[in-house]
């Protein structure tokens, strides 16, 4: 009787399975004490069940994407596109719609502040927050419901870009502006006619090709804002520029300033050179791990210790 009431009521299978579960319940508990970075959290808790569902998210976000494109694409086009499409932000945004978990975010794509930024023309948000707090994980949440209103609406264009230090070429200013024209042609007629104009003049008949400054390029988008009732611009990462930090967050707030139909989002670390020049026409959104979101995974783990609870008889 006595060895049998000390009998491990479980097999050894099972003691490895829940071991490992514990060992992980534990990482989360310890991780959502000590760090403010939801991007951590997802690396831990990510697992076989989770990438399935992430890949589903993906192959939405890349269709979401193509459907925006609404003219007809032929090879001269096609030149036309890629040649201001320096730096395509798309796999940017496949790898953030990949890392965010379900649910995630929702406190700020939900929330009576964005709804009202989303639909009106004209509006600025500042995305701001510490290195690891999920800035770009919620850029691309947000790119993707502004991706589903311009699906919706053809007369709401959308442009989005990642910059990114890795990539010298995304820090470029011309770059940033080539990648939202390009974007912005696939998506109207009369778009279209006015980045291949800028195209045929910087390729003259009689002359050498040469690559597009600033000045034309935002002149550019300009005259394509006008062949939409509104845009709405996403970018995220403007601390990553490094020296060209300056000329892109001015680039970015003069369109915002002197567009009156552009609804834009910027997102970037705390840094002062960058706040002193959102703080006063932008609203400030705060980004830091959110209770609602930590809770999300600590609750996926807490079969665990329901099954010890129950399946343990008191050991």
């Amino acid at each position: 009787m006595i060895q049998k009431s000390l009998k491990w009521p479980f097999t050894k299978t099972k003691t490895r399975d829940l071991t490992e579960k514990l060992s992980q319940l534990q990482e989360v508990i310890s991780l959502a004490l000590q760090s403010d970075s939801l991007s951590n959290l997802v690396k831990l808790l990510n697992d076989g069940k989770d990438v399935k569902t992430q890949l589903s998210s993906v192959q939405v976000g890349v269709q979401n994407l193509q459907m925006l494109t609404r003219v007809e694409i032929d090879a001269a086009r096609q030149r036309i596109l890629d040649f201001f499409l320096k730096v395509n932000p798309q796999p940017h945004l496949d790898t953030s719609i990949k890392l965010r978990h379900p649910g995630t975010g929702n406190w700020f794509t939900e929330s009576p502040e964005f709804q009202e930024w989303i639909e009106t023309a004209g509006s600025k948000i500042w995305l701001s927050g510490i290195p690891g707090a999920g800035k770009t994980v919620l850029a691309g949440a947000v790119i993707q419901k502004a991706l589903g209103k311009g699906h919706n609406s053809p007369q709401v264009g959308v442009a989005f870009f990642f910059c990114d230090y890795k990539n010298p070429k995304a820090t470029v200013l011309t770059n940033i502006l080539g990648a939202m024209a390009s974007q912005l042609a696939r998506q109207n007629d009369h778009a279209f006619d006015e980045l291949k104009k800028l195209f045929e003049s910087l390729h003259p008949l009689a002359g050498l090709a040469k690559d597009p400054d600033s000045d034309v390029l935002q002149d550019c988008l300009e005259e394509m804002f006008k062949c939409f009732d509104q845009i709405i611009i996403v970018v995220d990462g403007l601390d990553e520029c490094g020296d060209n930090t300056h000329e892109v967050t001015q680039a970015l707030t003069n369109i915002a300033d002197y567009s009156t139909n552009v609804t834009i989002a910027l997102a970037s670390r705390e840094e002062y050179s960058i706040g002193i020049k959102l703080r006063d026409n932008f609203t400030r959104i705060q980004v830091r791990a959110q209770k609602a979101d930590i809770l999300l995974y600590v609750e996926l783990k807490d079969e665990v210790l329901r099954r010890l609870s129950n399946e343990a008889d008191g050991m």
